[in-house]
């Protein structure tokens, strides 16, 4: 059975929130989490799938900032805050 999209949608932006690597999806504890209780097991997607979703995703929501920047009246500035620890670590806020 397919799944619907909003379940990959909800799965990319869980990975993308919790900062989780693509191969989550393929862990055995995080499938017997997502089929817990179930009695039909959900087929959940690979990581090549989830990360084509991302890159999809990320894509489309590229060009609809970019239809937004383009009707902006003025100007538009973009302040970035970086810097480097002692120890060497960088930082961008």
């Amino acid at each position: 059975k397919k799944l619907p999209d909003d379940f990959h949608r909800f799965l990319v932006e869980f990975i993308v929130q919790t900062d989780q690597p693509f191969s989550i999806v393929e862990a055995d504890s995080f499938l017997k989490l997502i089929n817990y209780n179930r009695t039909t097991p959900i087929s959940v997607p690979k990581r090549d799938t989830i990360k084509r979703k991302l890159q999809d995703m990320f894509e489309s929501e590229k060009l609809q900032l970019i239809e937004v920047l383009k009707r902006a009246p003025g100007k538009i500035s973009l302040v970035v805050d970086c810097w480097t620890t002692r120890n060497g670590h960088c930082f961008h806020g």
